[in-house]
């Protein structure tokens, strides 16, 4: 599978943050997806919730793919690395919203057909 772009969302994140949003205003495949890598690092509980947006508005929860479970979620909570999979058809703008950290974790994506 091609990879169309790299992003880091979250870099050695200690704190609670928003992380660096992933703008997807080119033109992609329909069927493209965001594959987000989340790796532990030093973290002993933290909370990552996927959020999008489409044209304007807020930023709204969004239904993530755990790739080793194949269950779905709109957040990661627990402090192994994971790989979670997202549809972006009609989303303009994506961010991992981690609200709770003890230690830092880590949440990089790429765009892939």
């Amino acid at each position: 599978m091609p990879i169309l772009m790299n992003h880091t969302f979250l870099s050695s994140a200690s704190f609670i943050t928003t992380g660096s949003p992933l703008s997807l205003m080119g033109n992609y495949n329909p069927l493209s997806k965001l594959v987000i890598s989340l790796t532990a690092g030093s973290a002993t509980t933290d909370t990552i919730v996927f959020r999008g947006k489409g044209g304007i508005g807020n930023y709204s929860v969004l239904a993530a793919t755990n790739l080793a479970t194949n269950t779905s979620a709109s957040q990661a909570t627990d402090t192994v690395d994971q790989m979670w999979s997202i549809p972006i058809a009609g989303l303009r703008s994506v961010i991992c919203d981690l609200t709770a950290i003890s230690g830092s974790v880590t949440a990089q994506g790429m765009v892939i057909i």
